[in-house]
């Protein structure tokens, strides 16, 4: 009789890097007793999928992604491993439509990873070339616990100083991937954070009304529509007093409906919350502009109402959420942050953890 072992790997192809049809993009999809999955793709050494179940058992895809390799080289960051010295949260439109040039190695989002299967882990690796030196990366995905816990162990190191914060752009919606701004609204989160940080990267004091997040707080339209800029995109200095780098609770945000949570861990001192403020909103359509591109008045595609997605889901304006457990953006401008470079001879650690659960 063969017993199988848990978690399972299982490995194949998710498409050809353009111009290149010796590099194979592969995919991963680590299945664990419970049947719950998590899908890795080597580029970008990106999350394309994490099935967990709801409070009936039933399994749902709570990440957005793409169905296919073109998808995400046509919007970036989504799902991927970034360096947030290239900071996508920094740009206008970070999600979506984005010209690339596929031979910039220090864009790690759009290039293919090396990758290998390592016992329970998926392992992916990346030497980029910066000025006058080379980065080197690794991302160590695993295990995929039975209790549904997604270990990551990033490390890095440099041959000249570098500035370096490597973070995963994970998108979720705890309803489903594809279940828009409506389930979103409902989700509650809690972040473990008294302060949170000005865009110039001083700390700011304690946290206003509506950043106060500490007990849970309901992502309402009201809530959204009070924060400026239409929704979060905001840095939170998690609560410790030990030390900025151990391990710890950062936050975790809840689906009522289904039962689903999300618990995220790391040992950085800050987390981001965003909201998909940056998706395609299609109540503020510009039907002018549509005509200039020879769309009828009145008959609108459907792929200017959202990006399209995975299943043929349209992906729009607050439909996700990301947790971003980071360090703090232009430390170096900040006498009482901790220090973002990294020096020949030391090694960049940073370790996460998402806990997937269902509230009972």
């Amino acid at each position: 009789m063969t017993v199988t072992k848990y978690p399972s790997i299982q490995v194949d192809g998710f498409g050809f890097m353009p111009g290149d049809y010796r590099q194979v993009v592969r995919r991963y999809t680590i299945t664990n007793r419970n049947n719950a999955t998590v899908r890795l793709i080597s580029l970008g050494a990106g999350i394309q999928s994490v099935k967990v179940p709801n409070n009936n058992n039933d399994l749902a895809d709570v990440v957005l992604g793409f169905d296919d390799l073109s998808g995400y080289l046509q919007n970036r960051y989504i799902g991927r491993i970034i360096n947030r010295s290239y900071d996508p949260f920094a740009r206008s439109s970070p999600a979506t439509n984005c010209s690339v040039n596929i031979d910039d190695s220090s864009n790690t989002d759009i290039v293919n990873w090396d990758s290998y299967v390592s016992d329970d882990r998926v392992v992916m690796t990346r030497v980029s070339s910066i000025e006058n030196g080379y980065l080197m990366v690794q991302v160590s995905y695993g295990p995929w616990s039975n209790e549904n816990r997604l270990h990551v162990e990033i490390r890095a190191t440099s041959t000249r100083p570098v500035a370096v914060d490597i973070v995963s752009y994970c998108l979720f919606n705890l309803a489903g991937h594809g279940m828009g701004p409506r389930e979103l609204k409902s989700h509650v989160v809690t972040i473990n954070a008294n302060k949170r940080l000005e865009l110039e990267g001083d700390v700011a004091g304690k946290v206003d009304a509506v950043n106060e997040l500490r007990s849970p707080t309901r992502l309402c339209s009201r809530l959204l529509f009070q924060v400026p800029g239409g929704g979060y995109n905001h840095n939170f200095c998690v609560v410790d007093y030990s030390s900025a780098w151990s391990y710890r609770f950062h936050a975790r945000i809840l689906h009522p409906a289904s039962g689903r949570f999300l618990e995220v861990y790391s040992n950085h001192p800050s987390v981001r919350l965003y909201t998909g403020n940056h998706l395609p909103d299609p109540e503020k359509i510009n039907v002018t502009e549509l005509d200039k591109v020879r769309c009828k008045k009145n008959t609108i595609s459907k792929h200017t109402r959202g990006l399209m997605g995975k299943d043929g889901a349209l992906y729009t304006r607050h439909g996700c959420f990301a947790l971003v457990p980071q360090g703090y953006p232009e430390s170096f401008s900040c006498q009482n942050c901790p220090s973002n470079i990294l020096y020949p001879g030391k090694i960049y650690v940073h370790d996460l953890s998402y806990d997937f659960g269902v509230a009972i």
